[in-house]
């Protein structure tokens, strides 16, 4: 992916478009900043690699793409690679001809290093020490610090733990509170406090429930006039107790992956959508009371074969891969 990054801001005013930096983020920012700075200005890196880690919605999937972007803009003549790492492990086993984008790249992201296939450890393992000689720079996102990784190889965790460790923590309620008033503002929403109050405790696992809320406060903010209150809070409600289930596993596995919902419903069989659509086929199975043929009706028309198909090929998978299977496990029960 050649890239761009094109106005040139003050090192201290360096961030993600959209990302609000808050006391739980602070040290990963500051550490991101510093990695896209220094890349840009093509230098040798001291720690040329960056370990960001976090439970979901923490904001390292955010860091990683905005990453991304400064780079690409500061700097038009930058290559850069984002990946996830359980593709990334797939390209390395499967073609030798495919290593050397990654090796020799300006900036190489990894997301969610758990996720890496056994088969790969020692080809990303040498892919890092290839780059760290070299100075070139590697983002790694994870959902623990590398010793919490059981999946992982000691080398690789070893390898890891060397780099720049940075955790991003939960955020607390007075920083829910911010991110619920800047995304509401963001939306042009009028809200009271009772409101931003509503947003910030009613989840604690991060910001994506926060947006989520926040888009469904959008769509009812038709029918109240400003400043909404109680009455869009309890309008709120009542959407939440009556919406389909189906469709919420369908935008979450969707945010899950990268993608979004009407790449997720595409009728097609690109390998980057068709895996995702195939879970969350398998977890709409898995926790709704719907038939497959009513789950196929909601992915935009499918018929009942082709879910079944599409469960049968993820049981088959969890089975024969335990990365995937903790991984399915996970989902399940973040969305219960």
């Amino acid at each position: 992916m050649k890239a761009a990054l094109a106005t040139r801001r003050s090192p201290s005013r360096w961030a993600p478009r959209g990302f609000l930096p808050l006391p739980e983020n602070r040290f990963a920012l500051s550490a991101v900043r510093r990695l896209g700075r220094r890349v840009c200005r093509r230098a040798r890196l001291l720690f040329p690699l960056v370990c960001i880690h976090g439970l979901t919605g923490t904001g390292k999937s955010h860091l990683a793409r905005g990453l991304m972007d400064a780079v690409i803009r500061q700097r038009p003549d930058a290559v850069v690679r984002l990946i996830p790492a359980r593709d990334l492990g797939r390209v390395l086993v499967e073609s030798s001809d495919s290593q050397l984008e990654f090796r020799d790249c300006d900036l190489l992201i990894i997301e969610d290093i758990q996720h890496l296939p056994a088969v790969a450890h020692e080809a990303v393992i040498g892919l890092l020490d290839h780059r760290r000689v070299h100075g070139l720079g590697v983002l790694v996102t994870a959902d623990g610090g590398p010793a919490r990784l059981p999946s992982l190889s000691i080398r690789l965790v070893t390898r890891l733990g060397a780099g720049l460790v940075v955790p991003l923590s939960p955020l607390s309620l007075r920083s829910r509170r911010r991110l619920s008033r800047r995304l509401c503002r963001r939306e042009g929403l009028y809200v009271t406090s009772n409101v931003l109050d509503w947003l910030a405790r009613k989840t604690t696992s991060g910001s994506r429930s926060i947006r989520g809320d926040v888009s469904r406060l959008k769509e009812l903010s038709v029918r109240f006039p400003p400043p909404l209150d109680q009455r869009a809070l309890t309008a709120l409600e009542s959407t939440e107790e009556t919406a389909t289930d189906v469709e919420r596993v369908v935008a979450f596995v969707a945010d899950h992956y990268g993608i979004s919902i009407a790449q997720m419903k595409r009728r097609d069989r690109i390998r980057r959508f068709l895996q995702p659509r195939q879970v969350a086929m398998y977890l709409a199975r898995a926790l709704t009371p719907l038939s497959y043929p009513e789950i196929g009706r909601t992915f935009g028309g499918y018929d009942h074969t082709t879910v079944l198909h599409a469960c049968r090929r993820v049981e088959e998978r969890r089975d024969e891969d335990w990365a995937f299977a903790h991984e399915l496990e996970e989902l399940k029960q973040r969305l219960g």
